[in-house]
């Protein structure tokens, strides 16, 4: 039975070492985690500090140009973030509620969570554009290239870009500014 006590021993001389290592190990983790929870907490108050600093300090740091210059690109991202915010409540056909912040339907008059008035923005209303139909400088070349004997398509070309060589009328609008003679001058 010596052979077998032996084994026996070394057995549970083993199993203490293994449950101690195991020990260690659960131990090492639970720190492990513990730091992580108190990092994020630390984290989580710079950025607390930040904001507040960002938001009540700008003045007393005006002279710092470091400072000023990380301002100024949160600043850039801010405005990044609300063009894309304002971006994406467009394509959902969504408003943003100006005291409470819920995105609300288009059609909505009223917010229904808070209650307030809704600012709805109308669709922009088309603004005739130099060169288009409205323009007096546009008309008067049509008018010249007509009576000059051009042709449909380059009058339509040369009201398009009335006043420019360059452009679809290849010489046509030139002809307008020479009054029809074709360039010669």
């Amino acid at each position: 039975m010596g052979i077998l006590d032996d084994v026996v021993i070394n057995a549970k001389s083993v199993a203490e070492a293994v449950g101690r290592k195991a020990g260690q190990i659960v131990d090492v983790s639970k720190l492990r985690v513990g730091a992580a929870e108190v990092n994020a907490e630390i984290t989580k108050r710079y950025q607390t500090l930040g904001q507040y600093v960002y938001e009540n300090s700008r003045e007393a740091l005006a002279a710092d140009p470091e400072a000023m210059g990380k301002m100024a690109e949160l600043d850039g991202l801010q405005e990044q973030l609300s063009v894309i915010n304002k971006e994406l409540t467009d394509k959902q056909n969504k408003t943003v509620c100006p005291t409470c912040g819920k995105h609300c339907s288009n059609t909505d008059i009223f917010c229904s969570t808070c209650g307030a008035k809704l600012i709805n923005e109308p669709e922009p209303e088309a603004i005739p554009q130099e060169g288009g139909p409205n323009d007096e400088a546009a008309k008067a070349a049509c008018r010249v290239l007509k009576s000059s004997g051009a042709t449909w398509h380059e009058t339509v070309a040369a009201a398009a870009c009335p006043l420019s060589a360059e452009g679809p009328g290849d010489g046509v609008a030139a002809r307008a500014r020479d009054g029809g003679r074709g360039g010669a001058g």
